[in-house]
């Protein structure tokens, strides 16, 4: 179990991180801020994304759950592609307020993401 808490607690700050250099690429995309849209941040973004998913997989394998069976983690499957979708919109909207908005809504979805991950309950405790 030290294994899997240990891998959980990498996972968590990889998300973190991928969380705030999405946000900060974004940002330079609203607000025009060369400095954060360059490459450097699209290499350090996919440096930590992918091994995020590969934490991700790892956690998901060892943890046994099925998303079929477990709908805490359909929830956060569908929050994740909901999080990309909206991401991906944010960094390629054509209006200003398209980006704004698909910021603040992919922002939400990862926040979402985030209380269904950490209490393995679809509802967050709120029921």
């Amino acid at each position: 179990m030290l294994w899997y808490s240990s891998l959980s607690e990498v996972h968590l700050y990889l998300a973190y991180a991928s969380v705030i250099f999405f946000t900060l690429r974004a940002l330079g995309v609203v607000f025009n801020i060369d400095l954060l849209k360059d490459g450097r941040t699209k290499v350090l973004s996919f440096g930590v994304d992918v091994p995020l998913t590969m934490t991700g997989i790892s956690l998901w394998y060892q943890l046994g759950a099925n998303p079929v069976y477990e709908p805490w983690l359909a929830l956060k499957f569908i929050y994740l592609a909901a999080y990309i979708a909206l991401g991906a919109s944010a960094l390629r909207a054509k209006t200003r307020e398209g980006e704004l908005l698909a910021l603040l809504l992919a922002l939400l979805s990862m926040g979402l993401l985030f209380g269904v991950a950490t209490t393995k309950d679809p509802w967050m405790g709120l029921r």
